[in-house]
């Protein structure tokens, strides 16, 4: 039996409004749950910021630490087949923080969607880089493949 495949959606949410830090993760869920790929996301469950123009450290907490709020994202690095990261306009501290965490700590494969240059660091540690969702679901269906289904034991 093949283990179902998870990715985590990294990206900007600082200074964004809830609709601004959904709207290329819905996208992404939608397009991944129809071939059978599982999301997280450091905003699920935050729907209480749905009505926010700006998303601020304080209101995304909601009661909980900063520490906690990111030892979930960090414990969802670790569960996780593979980090898609959604790289925006801007630098993000905390998608930067999931980036190195995947990267450098739990080895987790990480798939970076960027139209555009995104800079040495990336390009260098990036598993692999695509310019759009169409491409990275592609190759998210092979990276299931080969690591999670058909490429897990060796049948000769």
């Amino acid at each position: 039996m093949v283990k179902e495949y998870e990715v985590y959606l990294a990206g900007r949410i600082a200074n964004l409004s809830y609709d601004e830090a959904m709207a290329s993760r819905d996208k992404l869920i939608k397009k991944l749950n129809e071939v059978g790929i599982k999301c997280r996301t450091p905003m699920r469950g935050k729907q209480h910021l749905e009505d926010m123009q700006k998303l601020t450290a304080d209101a995304f907490k909601n009661g909980l630490t900063i520490n906690e709020v990111i030892q979930r994202d960090i414990s969802d690095v670790e569960k996780v087949n593979a980090v898609v990261v959604l790289t925006g306009d801007d630098a993000s501290w905390g998608t930067a923080g999931e980036f190195y965490w995947a990267t450098w700590l739990s080895h987790t494969p990480t798939l970076v969607i960027a139209k555009n240059y995104v800079g040495g660091w990336l390009e260098r540690y990036a598993t692999r880089i695509v310019p759009d969702f169409d491409s990275a679901v592609q190759v998210l269906l092979h990276w299931k493949k080969y690591w999670n289904g058909e490429g897990v034991h060796d049948t000769r």
